[in-house]
């Protein structure tokens, strides 16, 4: 009896040992940022990048405006027509156009995108610093570099748009 009490004593030992040493894995990747809520990485990131003259939207866009572009900008129901780079906060670029504009339905881009993209008009040029639940959340693309709850940025060029 002893000796069952024995085993079950150390199974217990070892395996919250392990429960433990799992949980103290480093997921930190080399920003850092991985244990900073979103709004101090994006407020470090615009410190660190000497960004000035940005906005925030009620949802929690940080845009910067680089080119107005035209009057008229598109809506959710429009195709539009970029070039763009995305990458994390960090500098790692895990998208972006090469040579030719991609063109896209509006209504199905992630939230940053269909908010910020409706603030230029043609022509127009924007840099989108966008919060986890605005982008992919803890959802990342499969086979992305993004990670769960990382703060990307986007440069969108909006070259066209049509309904």
């Amino acid at each position: 009896m002893r000796l069952i009490s024995l085993f079950s004593k150390v199974g217990l030992i070892l395996m919250t040992s392990g429960l433990i040493f799992s949980s103290c894995t480093n997921d930190d990747d080399d920003t850092g940022f991985m244990a900073i809520p979103a709004a101090e990485q994006i407020e470090q990131y615009l410190t660190d990048n000497n960004i000035t003259g940005e906005l925030t939207t009620s949802s929690g866009l940080v845009y910067v405006i680089e080119e107005q572009g035209e009057a008229e900008s598109p809506t959710l129901n429009d195709d539009i027509t970029i070039h763009y780079e995305g990458y994390r906060i960090n500098g790692d670029v895990f998208d972006q156009t090469t040579g030719s504009p991609r063109t896209f339905p509006l209504s199905r881009l992630i939230l940053s995108w269909q908010e910020g993209i409706q603030l230029i008009g043609r022509g127009g040029k924007i840099k989108l610093i966008s919060p986890p639940n605005l982008a992919y959340g803890n959802n990342p693309p499969a086979g992305s570099i993004i990670r769960a709850g990382d703060v990307l940025v986007f440069d969108i060029e909006l070259v066209e748009f049509s309904n």
